[in-house]
């Protein structure tokens, strides 16, 4: 029988499985090569899991023993209750560290997502905050939180789980703490950071530099500009960068790190309708406008090749699991299945085909199971 080391019994092996001993009729490593089996294969709840085992139990049984079958969808809803997201994490973030490709210089997106239906009257909606490595398009680690505000918490938690040497990290305003930029900086990683109003006066003196200097007369601005027409819409982006900022350092002491500022600038034009949009951002890094704008550009990658994804693909603001742990858990399990099948390149198809053909072929399936 082929054993799952380089899988399933590997990533997770160091979770703690909470059961009583003489209620661990499903050994937990089963449990989860079933639930992530079926998420591969386009399943989602609870009751998916189960059906699919069935289904899928002589395949099964060629990869684990299987000795008393397919636990029942209350046994899959209790285990995934129990078992401690914070160490599901850590393996998960463990996993996708070996499996990054360390050549070149990654640029990482850190973003929040809100799994809508988790949520209920007495409680609010489970609140993920993801890291996504844009070039290899992978998740490189997520952590949950109850609610959007606590995204400045969880934010550093995130970041210790990752090897951040070699990388770019993008985060929108609500990263933008000196904490953060500092433990970015401290683990060997660059960042670009979006400026707004809740850090006052340092949004207010980047704005004021930008609004004020002209780049045509200041050779210390670097300036690119790009268009694109899609849809009937046309939208022209000017990005400005500085690594002269000696003098922003001395207004804001705490900012040490900051050697860079820049601007994006971004005209959309619909029919007779135009509308306009200037951010700003703080960066560790002091030269190359180009290097600023492929960092922002592929930060706002995240919400379609992650966020949406994980909404159209896999459902998962549909999932209706309301217990933490579990919804915790199985935004995971999510994660690892969108990572497999993301990095699976023999199958020159959609996601969404790969997905039914590992429904449809076991040795599809085991490809899968086994990238």
């Amino acid at each position: 029988m082929e054993t799952l080391g380089l899988m399933i019994v590997h990533i997770f092996k160091p979770v703690e499985d909470c059961r009583i001993d003489r209620n661990k009729l499903y050994p937990l490593d089963e449990i989860l090569l079933v639930a992530l089996a079926t998420i591969l294969s386009g399943g989602e709840t609870y009751t998916d899991m189960h059906d699919f085992g069935n289904g899928k139990l002589s395949f099964l049984k060629t990869l684990l023993p299987f000795e008393h079958g397919i636990p029942s969808e209350d046994t899959f809803e209790r285990v995934f209750s129990l078992l401690n997201p914070k160490q599901f994490e850590k393996c998960f973030a463990e996993w996708v560290n070996a499996l990054k490709e360390h050549g070149n210089s990654e640029i990482i997106a850190i973003d929040g997502k809100t799994l809508r239906r988790s949520g209920s009257k007495q409680l609010k909606p489970l609140h993920v905050v993801n890291a996504w490595a844009c070039h290899n398009r992978l998740v490189l680690g997520c952590k949950a939180t109850e609610e959007k505000s606590n995204e400045i918490t969880v934010i550093p938690e995130v970041l210790e789980l990752l090897s951040l040497k070699n990388t770019t990290v993008t985060i929108d305003a609500m990263g933008c703490q000196t904490a953060i930029v500092d433990q970015i900086v401290e683990a060997g990683g660059d960042y670009a950071i979006a400026l707004k109003s809740n850090q006052g006066s340092l949004h207010d003196d980047v704005k004021t530099f930008f609004t004020l200097e002209d780049p045509l007369k200041n050779d210390s601005i670097q300036i690119i500009r790009n268009s694109e027409k899609n849809h009937g819409r046309i939208e022209i982006r000017t990005q400005g960068f500085c690594g002269n900022v000696t003098w922003l350092r001395k207004l804001h002491p705490r900012w040490k790190s900051i050697k860079g500022i820049g601007f994006v600038s971004t005209t959309r034009i619909t029919g007779s309708k135009e509308t306009n949009e200037t951010r700003f951002f703080i960066c560790s890094f002091d030269r190359d406008v180009n290097r600023f704008a492929e960092a922002i550009r592929l930060h706002w990658g995240i919400e379609n090749s992650l966020h949406w994804v994980l909404d159209v693909l896999y459902r998962e603001d549909d999932s209706r699991v309301r217990n933490r742990n579990a919804a915790a858990n199985l935004a995971i399990l999510r994660r690892v299945a969108l990572n497999k099948v993301e990095s699976e390149t023999t199958l020159k198809v959609s996601r969404r085909r790969r997905r039914l053909r590992a429904a449809l072929q076991d040795d599809y399936l085991k490809t899968l199971l086994f990238t």
